[in-house]
């Protein structure tokens, strides 16, 4: 089975003593979920994470948290590029960051 391989970050902020997250609404996969991405060649999980969170939400102060790293692993059916079609195993690789930030533009 192919394997695909995506890189994000479950984004918080503080305010007023609640911790508030960040998840977006993907209309291509009709799902919401944390921001990621696809890790392109020579890039780390962690500068994938940063790229694709500022290119889909426009957050660029992210503080990313020492010692969270959590994989997801699961099969999915690709829905683009040469695989279309066909049942992947897909990774999705998380890393905690905080922002101060209250606006994002999707």
């Amino acid at each position: 089975m192919n394997k695909e391989y995506s890189s994000g970050g479950v984004i918080f902020r503080k305010e007023a003593g609640t911790v508030l997250f960040l998840i977006i609404y993907s209309a291509r996969n009709k799902l919401w979920g944390f921001p990621k991405g696809h890790i392109e060649p020579n890039e780390t999980e962690q500068e994938a994470a940063l790229r694709e969170i500022t290119e889909e939400t426009g957050l660029q102060d992210l503080r990313v948290v020492d010692g969270f790293r959590e994989e997801d692993v699961y099969e999915a059916l690709n829905n683009r590029g040469q695989f279309k079609g066909q049942k992947i195993e897909k990774h999705s690789v998380y890393f905690l960051m905080e922002t101060l930030k209250k606006s994002v533009v999707v």
